[in-house]
């Protein structure tokens, strides 16, 4: 017997399938099961595939369950494909605040039309995934201890910290790509 939902994994899977991405249905990790898991490179995408005719309440347990479940995981991204009833706005900003990304039918059908464009709709797929990397973050210190070290000259050498200032604005401004029309 064929369950609800696998028709709708299987559209999932194709649409990151055909972007080249590394696809595994119905996976175990760490202790919860994962619908799809799509991977790029480094980059991991769980999806949840739900198909409701009444979303009511449901979906909106269904992103406080994922957004919990992913902070045990660690994916990359949570998408949660939702077939069926049309997601409310009150969903939508639900889910943007919590980081997980929903795909109502309208998107899925979008998606699967796009797939077939490999390249440019992988992008759309990785989308905004976080990256907390530690590089990033030293880039951060890096930033905050060299405002610290302007503010500092600004205090006690204040025509130095100027002067250093025009000298950064100038480099990067002539170092900068222009940007395109």
């Amino acid at each position: 017997m064929i369950k609800k939902g696998s028709l709708l994994e299987n559209v999932i899977r194709l649409i990151y399938k055909q972007s080249g991405f590394a696809v595994q249905n119905n996976v175990i990790i760490k202790g919860y099961e994962i619908d799809v898991l799509a991977t790029f490179e480094n980059k991991t995408i769980i999806i949840e595939c739900k198909q409701y005719e009444n979303s009511g309440s449901a979906l909106k347990n269904l992103i406080h369950q994922w957004k919990s479940k992913n902070d045990i995981i660690g994916a990359d991204k949570v998408v949660i494909a939702f077939y069926g009833e049309q997601p409310s706005k009150s969903d939508y900003e639900l889910a943007k605040v919590l980081g997980i990304e929903l795909w109502d039918t309208d998107h899925i059908i979008t998606m699967l039309e796009k797939s077939f464009q490999r390249k440019s709709v992988r992008e759309e797929l990785l989308g905004v995934i976080r990256t907390t990397s530690l590089f990033t973050f030293m880039k951060v210190i890096f930033v905050i201890g060299f405002i610290g070290t302007l503010i500092h000259l600004y205090l006690t050498k204040p025509y130095v910290a100027i002067g250093l200032i025009i000298v950064i604005v100038s480099i990067y401004t002539l170092t900068s790509k222009p940007k395109k029309k």
